[in-house]
């Protein structure tokens, strides 16, 4: 695979076809990043469902004018990087059926403009931090981690933030004037 780009590239969307029997090189998101992060102008990335491998490159933090990033269905791993917030451009970011681990930073919390965010799938854990931008995205958005815990999860967090015990729901006022009025 030769991967070569110039720096007035907006829009790239890569989907490695290859055949089960020949093996990829272990390093292929690196090879692919080291080419694409001297394209300064880029807006959309999509590497998704490639099978990617190891840490999200830091060179890829620094792709400042992304509005769209979508890393879905790889196999990341390690933790997401504070330097996540450099990406403050993004509108789509989506990092779902990985397995990124560690806490949620609240470095996303500098990530204002999104209005697509996924994070379910991965094996993230601790509390999730007290983040309006990302919490307005709801319970969805963190599904099917290891131990989080936290606002807008129903999962409520022991002193040291780690996972303590499902919430009990809470019933409405219709509701609690509803059984009142039925006994």
């Amino acid at each position: 695979m030769d991967v070569a780009f110039d720096e007035e590239i907006e829009s790239l969307s890569v989907d490695v076809d290859f055949d089960s029997s020949r093996l990829l090189p272990s390093n292929l998101i690196d090879i692919i990043v080291d080419e694409i992060s001297n394209c300064k102008l880029l807006l959309q990335l999509d590497l998704s469902e490639n099978l990617l491998q190891g840490e999200i490159p830091q060179n890829l933090y620094n792709l400042s004018n992304l509005i769209y990033l979508d890393l879905h269905h790889n196999q990341l791993n390690d933790s997401i990087l504070s330097t996540i917030g450099n990406l403050s451009n993004l509108h789509f970011l989506d990092l779902s059926q990985n397995t990124l681990s560690g806490s949620i930073l609240v470095a996303l919390g500098d990530l204002q403009n999104l209005t697509h965010f996924n994070l379910p799938y991965n094996l993230l854990s601790v509390a999730i931090p007290s983040i309006k931008s990302i919490h307005k995205f709801g319970p969805s958005t963190f599904f099917h981690n290891t131990d989080l815990c936290g606002n807008p999860l129903e999962i409520s967090c022991s002193a040291d933030g780690t996972t303590f015990a499902k919430r009990k729901p809470k019933l409405s006022v219709s509701t609690i004037v509803a059984i009142v009025a039925d006994e």
